[in-house]
């Protein structure tokens, strides 16, 4: 326990070194900040490795980090742990090259460790496996590339991980899981921390690149006819998924079904198998669930194919075709489609600019999620204003995460920015009618209630574009009526431009007066008068 401790501080040190920026001006501070920051990654990247030595007899090469590209390099590491079995001390694993390289984002914490020329030996194993090993032909197991990336995202507690490997003349092989909210009861509390997790999704890719050809001689030897292998393999799961005495359940054989049919093919093609997981609306892993067979097929619901998941998301050529030539004869849902392919790279070659041309007349229609997706692309590439006009459109429908994209946009941009933004969105929006409307009627009642409510609402954005000059007009006559919290929301906004000195930003000034001369001319021109009566105030 120990160990795991200091293992678990020493990488947490290390990760929070490599993340660390450099807050210098100058050429020569930026310099002098990055020599300064490049020692403490190596202080750290160096007990880093003393510590693991607790755990197993490591050498190596070489250790370079890359500062700016967050990114530590071991060359010619060569681990020999201490194995029962092994008493000559043949099992020494030799890696080329380990990479570690880790994200610079506070919101998405973000480690990726990829290794390159591995190299196992048989002696590494117990000695049945390395025994079973070798008869194949694999004396020593050779990785020529492995992977492991592991994405926790702070704000929604989601998560992804994904673990990679390349074995020469065998097989590639691709784990993935992706969770809608991970973390651990009693972290703080004592040595033994639950977890809570609750899975979208997972995946086990087996692409064969040669360890059937090795394979399949020894089973045909022991089975005879290969092909009578899926016949053979449904009984006996039948057997360990049935109650005793009973026949499979239905899940079960929905199973055994598909197993059979996919092995068939898999033996006949001799290309995949790919099992996955997608439990509908995602599921909530708990120990009940893995009690017996039948239990954890009945929650997981596995399903055996020869395609990965995202295959489904795949374009088509003649989408592909289509989107690319402008997007003529896409329905708006292929063209959504289209969209987020060639904005996220999944599904499409990844082309952000073509993403955004085909997205932005759906986007500017006020299409929520197509927004959505432009705005995010726009702001990778640093176009922050134009991100900001679509995030308050995504925002303004609703669309997942778009308020927060809104929020962390506008923090990038100056006052002026802002309002012109705001101003633009809310004069283009469809439904600005019954906005206006609403207010009106809001006003001709004295409705203090309701003119708070369509001032929070404009100041959030949610339901409508956001616009502080109207959710100050708002508030600030619903703070005239005795309203505390439109007061509040009122103050709060003349602070969101104001910086550390007390000092309001010139078009806020100009803005906020504006509001504020707005609603004192509309409140002594009649809706005090509104107010007094529709509460009973003589």
């Amino acid at each position: 326990m120990k160990l795991q401790r200091s293992l678990c501080l020493a990488s947490a040190l290390a990760l929070a070194v490599g993340s660390a920026p450099a807050r210098a001006q100058s050429p020569a501070d930026i310099a002098s900040a990055e020599a300064a920051l490049n020692f403490v990654q190596r202080l750290a990247a160096t007990y880093v490795v003393l510590i693991a030595r607790a755990a197993v007899d490591l050498t190596y090469d070489s250790l370079t980090i890359d500062t700016g590209g967050q990114e530590t390099v071991i060359n010619g590491l060569v681990l020999r742990p201490d194995l029962d079995w092994d008493t000559e001390g043949a099992c020494a694993i030799a890696i080329d090259r380990v990479a570690a390289t880790s994200s610079p984002s506070l919101e998405v914490l973000e480690s990726v460790i990829e290794l390159s020329g591995v190299s196992v030996p048989a002696a590494c194993f117990d000695p049945g496996t390395g025994a079973m090993l070798s008869s194949f032909g694999y004396p020593t197991l050779g990785v020529d590339r492995a992977a492991i990336t592991i994405a926790y995202d702070v704000p929604s507690s989601g998560a992804h991980m994904l673990v990679s490997a390349d074995i020469p003349d065998a097989a590639d092989i691709t784990v993935s899981a992706d969770f809608d909210y991970v973390w651990f009861t009693g972290l703080l509390e004592g040595d033994d921390p639950e977890p809570v997790a609750k899975l979208a999704s997972a995946e086990l890719v087996l692409e064969n690149a040669g360890l059937w050809e090795r394979v399949s001689p020894m089973l045909g030897q022991q089975f005879g006819d290969l092909n009578q292998i899926p016949a053979m393999v449904g009984p006996m799961l039948g057997q360990m998924l049935a109650e005793p005495g009973q026949a499979p359940g239905a899940d079960a054989q929905a199973f055994i079904d598909n197993l059979s049919s996919e092995l068939a093919r898999f033996i006949e093609n001799g290309d995949r198998l790919v099992l996955s997981i997608e439990p509908e609306g995602g599921l909530w892993l708990s120990d009940d669930i893995f009690d017996t067979p039948q239990s954890t097929l009945a929650a997981l619901q596995p399903r055996l194919s020869g395609a990965p998941i995202g295959i489904s998301r795949m374009l088509s050529p003649s989408e592909l075709s289509a989107a690319m030539s402008g997007g003529g004869g896409l329905d708006e849902a292929t063209r959504l489609k289209a969209g987020a392919a060639l904005i996220t790279g999944i599904g499409a070659p990844k082309a952000q600019a073509d993403g955004i041309a085909l997205l932005a007349p759906m986007a500017n229609a006020w299409n929520a999620e197509a927004a959505k997706l432009v705005a995010d692309a726009l702001a990778a590439s640093g176009q922050t204003a134009e991100a900001y006009d679509m995030a308050l459109k995504a925002a303004a429908g609703g669309a997942a995460g778009a308020t927060g994209a809104a929020d962390a946009l506008e923090a990038r941009l100056g006052a002026a920015e802002v309002l012109a933004a705001q101003a633009g969105a809310l004069e283009s929006w469809p439904a600005l009618a019954g906005w206006i409307n609403a207010k009106e009627a809001a006003q001709s009642t004295g409705d203090i209630a309701e003119l708070r409510r369509l001032a929070f609402a404009a100041s959030a954005g949610r339901g409508m574009p956001r616009s502080y000059r109207e959710a100050y007009y708002l508030a600030a006559l619903a703070a005239a009526g005795g309203d505390s919290g439109a007061a509040a929301l009122r103050d709060r906004i003349d602070t969101r431009f104001t910086d550390v000195t007390g000092t309001r930003e010139a078009a806020w000034v100009e803005a906020g007066n504006a509001a504020a001369s707005a609603a004192l001319g509309a409140w002594t021109g009649g809706i005090a008068n509104q107010v007094m009566t529709r509460y009973g105030v003589q």
